[in-house]
């Protein structure tokens, strides 16, 4: 086909599938009049067709075709849109490149280079003008961890325990609740501006080039109501100043990292029940994610004490099931950044600090907290009104690629089973042949159904080589017709899949840690699940030191004498420990370089002699807390560098983390 190839002519826009619709139509008993008017075709032309005067009726006119034929672009089409519902979309270049390989795989006449390899830019574009499904897109970065963790058995278990909560008491809109944490920087993503056209790079003023983080806790009902936000920001005391402008009923909260913690959700938890008010007979729903902040024993029991019910959501799958973050937090954003270049706009030379960022914070969440929001939230990710069925299979295409491998088909298990069998095997029922032929027949023609990809792969020869050596009475057929069904597979899908196969993953992947998955947070297992989980304090043990040792203290602790460590006199006035020991620096080059030269090496630096000589203190080499008499905790001694340590500042072994880094 010709590049950029535009018709002239109108003759027969129509199509020939209109055409067949408007002279079955007339068949039908339709008036001819009626029939052109309504489908658009000439009525001489109905004439012709009835009548038989057309000699290649419902033929497509003109010389020009497309190079991989009508049936091929329709696979190639649903293959790409496989791909990209399972994100790993081609490319340009892969199309045009997979074209090329499809066109020269089949045997066709082709235009392409033979010295690129791969279909021109001009067949791209008439492609996409004739396939209106598919369209250029910018993909979102979208994480390993997210295309694995929404799978359907994780999502159908939480939408279970969901419906088992929503059954036992009768839950309205308006006590179902979703909360989450978002974070604001004071450096906007500007806006779309108008600029001269052909200009390569427009900028537009900000802030920094790295702001500060505060983070917005927000929770919205699936009556459309929001609960005032929380505000924690970055820094180690509050100030009331950072509070103008915001919502009304919002709290802040100091953070040294500007993240949420334990104490903090904890906090917004006392602050969500002061403004829900549940109470054990009108327990409220609490949808979130599964923070570790979300799973401490306080907050499990203060939700347990109050009338709130947690349900964590799956892991790695907020993406698609969190409602604040499917309609909010977009929209949330997007006004955020517009109030940010309008302050930079009438405030020029000036910074967006943690100061003017709840006042925009606060004016871009009145704009976006709208009652249409939250109700689609819910609705589009299916948990009010509770509808498991959101997800279509489409949806969930993206696990399946780090799904188990199948088991073996049941062609191959045959195949196994026939390879096994002696040369000198002979059937003597003739029964007993007509029952593996009628098997081997079905097994072939079911796995031909369902494998298809797998059939493609075995050929003539490996049938005759498997079934080598057997009587040929009983397996004739069976091997004729397995090899029919191969070869009748062999069609447009599975060409294309063997030079683009789907994506799958061979090696299962490993997992450092347990896996997590939906649960309600205050139900009984999960909460001794918790107390389970605490470390248990450790028993006071004596201290570690050696047999001699040990048995001195012993002896001088029945006689009343003091048991301190041994104590060694040093030659300075300071012990080791109190003074400051510098490392020499020499430089190696310097003294390569003077022995060239025949220069005099350095003078060695003299040691300082002090004549007064003093006890050693012994300090913990972790706190640095010096040892008095009597002592108040256990110490151990390190087997390594001799040095003292608190036996609860240490480890259980011999030796103290310092000489283990070394070892």
């Amino acid at each position: 086909m010709v590049s950029n190839y535009k018709r002239r002519s109108n003759h027969s826009a129509y199509g020939p599938d209109v055409l067949q619709k408007a002279l079955d139509a007339v068949k039908d008993g339709m008036s001819k009049n009626k029939a052109s008017l309504q489908f658009g075709v000439p009525r001489r032309t109905l004439n012709r067709h009835l009548g038989n005067k057309v000699m290649k009726p419902l033929c497509k006119l003109g010389r020009f075709a497309p190079a991989l034929g009508t049936e091929l672009e329709a696979a190639l089409e649903e293959h790409i849109l496989e791909m990209q519902h399972m994100m790993f979309g081609l490319s340009c270049a892969d199309v045009r490149r997979l074209a090329f390989q499809v066109a020269v795989k089949k045997g066709l006449t082709h235009p392409f280079s033979t010295v690129k390899q791969k279909a021109g830019k001009a067949w791209l574009q008439g492609f996409l003008r004739r396939h209106t499904a598919i369209s250029v897109r910018n993909p979102e970065p979208t994480s390993l961890s997210r295309v694995v963790g929404f799978n359907k058995p994780s999502v159908m278990k939480f939408f279970d325990l969901l419906k088992s909560e929503l059954e036992k008491h009768s839950y309205s809109g308006d006590r179902i609740w979703n909360v989450d944490e978002t974070g604001i920087t004071t450096v906007q993503v500007p806006g779309k501006v108008l600029a001269q056209k052909g200009q390569k790079q427009v900028g537009r003023v900000t802030s920094a080039e790295r702001g500060e983080n505060m983070t917005a806790v927000c929770a919205v009902n699936a009556a459309g109501t929001y609960a005032p936000p929380m505000l924690i920001f970055k820094r180690k005391r509050m100030s009331q100043l950072l509070m103008a402008g915001t919502p009304a009923g919002s709290v802040g909260y100091p953070s040294p990292s500007g993240w949420i913690n334990n104490e903090l959700f904890v906090k917004w938890l006392e602050h969500f029940i002061t403004f829900v008010k549940p109470t054990k007979d009108t327990k409220v729903i609490l949808i979130l994610d599964g923070h570790a902040s979300h799973k401490t024993l306080e907050v499990v029991d203060m939700c347990r004490q109050s009338g709130v019910v947690l349900i964590c959501l799956p892991p790695h799958t907020t993406h698609h099931m969190q409602p604040l973050d499917k309609t909010v937090y977009g929209p949330l954003k997007t006004n955020y950044n517009e109030e940010c270049d309008r302050w930079m706009l009438q405030n020029p030379g000036q910074r967006i600090t943690m100061y003017q960022q709840g006042a925009l914070f606060g004016s871009a969440f009145v704009k976006t907290a709208s009652m249409h929001k939250a109700v689609n939230g819910f609705r589009s990710t299916g948990l009010w009104p509770l509808n498991p069925e959101v997800f279509s299979d489409e949806d969930f295409m993206p696990s399946h690629v780090t799904d188990e491998p199948e088991p073996v088909s049941a062609a191959n298990l045959i195949i196994s089973e026939i390879s096994d069998i002696p040369a000198s095997a002979t059937m003597n029922s003739a029964e007993n042949a007509a029952n593996l032929d009628q098997g081997t027949d079905q097994n072939c023609a079911e796995t031909a159904t369902s494998h298809t990809g797998l059939l493609d792969q075995i050929t003539n020869e490996n049938c005759d080589d498997k079934t080598a050596g057997l009587p040929t009475e009983g397996l004739a057929t069976s091997t004729s017709n397995c090899c029919i069904e191969v070869s009748m597979v062999s069609t447009a899908m599975d060409v294309i899949h063997q030079i683009s196969p789907r994506p799958k993953s061979q090696k299962q992947r490993s997992r450092t840690r347990k896996a997590q998955s939906a649960a309600v947070l205050t139900s009984s297992p999960f909460k001794q699940q918790l107390m389970d989980s605490r470390p248990k304090p450790a028993a006071k043990r004596s201290a570690k030191l050696p047999s001699g040792d040990k048995l001195k203290r012993n002896t001088t602790e029945k006689k009343g004498i003091s048991s301190a460590p041994p104590v060694k006199p040093t030659k300075h006035g300071a012990s080791r420990s109190s003074r400051q020991t510098t490392k020499k620096v020499t430089c190696r080059g310097q003294k390569e370089k003077a022995k060239k030269l025949g220069l005099p090496p350095p003078p060695a630096p003299k040691k300082r002699k002090s004549s007064v000589e003093t006890t050693k203190e012994f300090r913990c080499v972790y706190c640095n807390e010096l040892f008095v008499e009597p002592p108040d905790e256990d110490w151990l001694q390190c087997t390594s560098c001799k040095e003292w340590y608190h036996e609860q500042c240490g480890n259980d072994s011999e030796v103290c983390d310092l000489c283990r880094d070394s070892l």
